[in-house]
């Protein structure tokens, strides 16, 4: 791990995790975006709490595309414009959970996606209303 190799050597995490960033960098270089007509998008947790980050995968090519910081419309709007109006407008189909930022980015740059919402969610969500108006 990255704790465990700043401990070996004696460097601060900081050093050691820019050091294994810049290393990926040139053995991975920067995603071909070129030709891209579906993607996922999800966050996952950073840590303990409530800090997110979002990753955006291409599924037909099986190959993670872009992951930043946050959940919000302005922390995932980078991706967008990385890929561009072009190719933003080849996109046929985002699949991602209900997080409104997600939907709102997505129809604010892909105007030819069809946003799919993944089963879970839309189950979870139809459950609870189900529930509320039971309970009523």
């Amino acid at each position: 791990s990255v704790r465990h190799t700043a401990r070996w050597f004696g460097l601060d995490w900081k050093t050691v995790k820019a050091i294994d960033f810049r290393h990926l960098e040139r053995s991975l270089g920067p995603p071909n975006l070129d030709g891209v007509r579906l993607l996922a998008m999800d966050e996952f947790a950073i840590q303990k709490g409530h800090r997110y980050a979002t990753v955006v995968v291409d599924p037909e090519r099986k190959r993670v595309l872009w992951v930043g910081r946050g959940r919000s419309r302005a922390e995932i709007r980078p991706f967008f414009e990385l890929l561009g109006p072009v190719r933003c407008a080849q996109v046929r189909a985002v699949a991602m959970d209900m997080n409104s930022a997600y939907d709102l980015e997505v129809r604010a740059h892909c105007p030819n996606a069809e946003v799919v919402y993944d089963l879970f969610h839309v189950v979870a969500k139809y459950g609870r209303e189900v529930i509320d108006r039971v309970r009523v």
